[in-house]
């Protein structure tokens, strides 16, 4: 990725208090626009891109046998191995994750949308689909971000 010197703050949701071990170690998805907009703040002084990547992980709808179970824990491991140690992955509900990675170009953004779809569609009751914003090229804020990010997933 590009030129990645964010970094969290010290009691932030990286620390094992922040995490749910049934969830796979990932932080608290309440977390998410307090982080994101204290990344977008660190993007502005630093002049650098960040891309927000939302994961949905649904079931396939063309199965007609009875769906094999969904593993989250494979999920969120299969994620974590694609992303960098600066990036974070938290998840948003039972098969819906984002991603946010400090300094990630449009291009880095889509690059990685396309590994997430290929390795995640290898996993068990798992049909991903994966959009993505950019800022500051798609939005200056985070519900902008947000917006543009579901809107590009849900379309997909």
């Amino acid at each position: 990725m590009s030129a990645k010197q964010f970094s969290w703050p010290a009691a932030d949701f990286h620390e094992p208090a922040f995490r749910r071990p049934e969830r796979g170690g990932v932080p608290h998805e309440h977390l998410l626009g307090e982080h994101l907009a204290g990344l977008l703040s660190w993007a502005r002084s630093a002049r650098q891109p960040v891309s927000l990547l939302l994961v949905a992980l649904q079931s396939p709808a063309d199965s007609h046998c009875a769906p094999a179970p969904f593993l989250p824990l494979e999920a969120v491991s299969a994620m974590q191995r694609l992303i960098g140690a600066s990036d974070t992955l938290v998840r948003l509900g039972e098969r819906d994750y984002a991603i946010m990675l400090a300094g990630a170009s449009g291009t880095e953004a889509r690059i990685l949308s396309q590994v997430l779809r290929r390795s995640l569609v290898s996993l068990p009751a798992t049909a991903p689909r994966v959009g993505f914003a950019v800022f500051p090229q798609d939005g200056a804020d985070a519900p902008v971000l947000v917006r543009r990010a579901l809107y590009q997933r849900d379309a997909g």
